[in-house]
């Protein structure tokens, strides 16, 4: 069984300084969804091992430095990663990256619509839209990555903040 969090980074301001989408940093409702899902997460730790597949964008990292000193506390928890592919990645891009993620650890996954919602939607087999600071976990019922595909996963929880 293959346990796969999904999240979707909380909101961000509209623009950065910089002018560069990468730079967007959370806005004041965006720090309040992170607080909140730090809070969900103390009170339901992950009970799987795992670790963190993390976009490097500023609001996705911001996201997940948020909810890093509870997920830390957790003895399931085996650590981050950065990937530059991670961010705005496809559903292609994103398939291709778990279908060749070799770790036997579950997976939380913290990046971008539109790729993550069209990968949920195509692994439940419906439409969903992720909205900022949306926390999904799938089940497969498969023993490594490459195993995972359309309509084979089961939603076991879906969280708004």
């Amino acid at each position: 069984m293959k346990f796969l969090y999904i999240l979707r980074h909380a909101q961000p301001h509209s623009t950065a300084p910089s002018g560069n989408d990468f730079d967007r940093q959370l806005n004041d409702k965006g720090k309040q969804q992170v607080q909140l899902l730090a809070a969900f997460l103390e009170q339901h730790p992950i009970s799987v091992p795992f670790e963190c597949v993390v976009s490097t964008a500023k609001r996705t990292q911001q996201t997940f430095a948020g909810i890093q000193t509870v997920l830390e506390k957790n003895n399931c928890y085996h650590g981050a990663a950065f990937y530059d592919q991670l961010y705005h990645a496809s559903q292609s891009d994103l398939l291709q990256f778990l279908w060749n993620y070799t770790s036997e650890n579950n997976i939380l996954l913290v990046g971008h619509n539109n790729g993550i919602s069209d990968m949920v939607s195509y692994f439940i087999g419906k439409n969903v839209h992720l909205e900022p600071a949306d926390f999904i976990c799938l089940a497969f019922d498969v023993d490594y990555w490459k195993e995972i595909s359309a309509d084979l996963a089961t939603v076991v929880f879906h969280r708004h903040f």
